[in-house]
């Protein structure tokens, strides 16, 4: 008996917690908040200075809603502090800078100096106060990053400026951009591969020339007077979503960019972007199509759709929202869906959603055209 306790009583005392292998140590970490995260120190003495190696670091809503009742100074003393005591890499830094809590433009830099010393490859900065800050200019010597994602900032362009060599990714929202600065980002990113623009402002055309690119998506409320791509070869996936409706020209010259992309594979367009001529992809590679803000009284924008339509025989899902008072086809309408649906069947189709004010026999007609070989 009393070597069977003595037994269990060592069986006690193992420390199992230090024993956990390092990468799952390092996934443990990557998923705690901030606060936590520092706290697992008291977990044991091979695990006091863990946290300091952490590869993720995160001053998101959570963090601040856990300190909102210090003075803003302190909880950036906080944020500065926890930098300071890190050690090694930091490979993904988020920042939300909540509307009650401002932060000086002098913490902002020096915290972005600190990461783009550090091997950051992941930045999200998220601004929800009034006012755009302007873009720490250290954020432009984070040679290493791969994605960039930024809200609700003021962008220039540093004169010294070489690129960004490694970058995948460029998400920015609300962002307003000096002259020329959006285009000299995108060209000095030969590697992109995803760029989100939605909504911001200070620009009037996007040239998008990276071969790399994959995903387009640009939404806002004004009008984006020019699309201009060279080379959208690897481009499958495509999004324009405008609240006000483009002009011909402009609509004319989505009709030309999406003509030049052979491996299209998403296409979602919103209100003034369908183009004012009909014309076919040069590939069946198609398989989602959305579009919105749609007039079906237009028999213009009927026969562009069906033209689409005829060219896409193996697309999968179909969305179509009319905003407008749908009336009844007139003869001419009518004849146009005749001609131009009743050959041709999408028997690749899964999903359509049709979206209407008002349904009267003509658009039921009409939607049976679309899917009417469709099981």
């Amino acid at each position: 008996m009393p070597r069977r306790k003595k037994k269990a009583n060592s069986d006690d005392h193992i420390d199992r917690i230090s024993d956990i292998p390092s990468n799952v140590i390092d996934s443990i970490l990557k998923h705690l908040p901030i606060d936590e995260l520092i706290r697992t120190g008291i977990l044991s003495k091979k695990w006091t200075y863990k946290w300091s190696f952490a590869l993720t670091l995160e001053f998101e809503n959570d963090f601040f809603q856990k300190y909102k009742h210090l003075q803003y100074l302190e909880t950036s003393n906080i944020i500065s502090n926890v930098l300071l005591l890190h050690i090694g890499p930091i490979y993904k830094f988020s920042l939300h800078i909540p509307t009650n809590i401002p932060i000086k433009m002098e913490f902002l830099s020096k915290w972005i100096l600190f990461i783009s010393r550090n091997g950051i490859q992941d930045l999200k900065l998220v601004n929800f106060q009034i006012n755009a800050y302007q873009t720490p200019s250290h954020l432009f010597s984070c040679q290493e990053s791969t994605c960039l994602k930024l809200l609700s900032f003021k962008m220039s362009i540093p004169s010294n400026f070489k690129g960004f060599k490694n970058l995948l990714e460029l998400h920015f929202f609300c962002i307003r951009f000096e002259s020329n600065a959006l285009d000299s980002l995108i060209s000095g990113c030969p590697l992109l591969g995803v760029l989100t623009v939605s909504p911001c402002f200070g620009f009037e055309h996007i040239n998008v020339s990276t071969p790399t690119l994959k995903l387009l998506n640009m939404e806002g409320d004004h009008i984006i007077k020019l699309v201009c791509s060279e080379r959208v070869d690897n481009l499958t996936d495509l999004k324009i979503m405008a609240k006000k409706p483009w002009d011909n020209s402009e609509s004319g010259r989505i009709s030309y960019l999406i003509k030049g992309m052979p491996n299209i594979k998403n296409i979602g367009l919103g209100p003034g972007c369908i183009p004012p001529q009909m014309w076919q992809i040069s590939s069946n590679c198609l398989k989602h199509l959305a579009l919105k803000g749609v007039n079906l009284n237009e028999a213009r924008e009927l026969l562009w759709i069906t033209s689409l339509l005829k060219s896409s025989l193996n697309l999968e899902e179909l969305f179509i929202k009319c905003d407008s008072q749908v009336v009844p086809l007139v003869e001419q309408q009518q004849i146009v869906l005749e001609s131009n649906c009743n050959w041709y069947y999408l028997n690749q189709l899964q999903i359509v959603r049709i979206i209407v004010k008002t349904v009267d026999k003509n658009e039921l007609n009409m939607m049976k055209h679309y899917v009417g070989s469709t099981d």
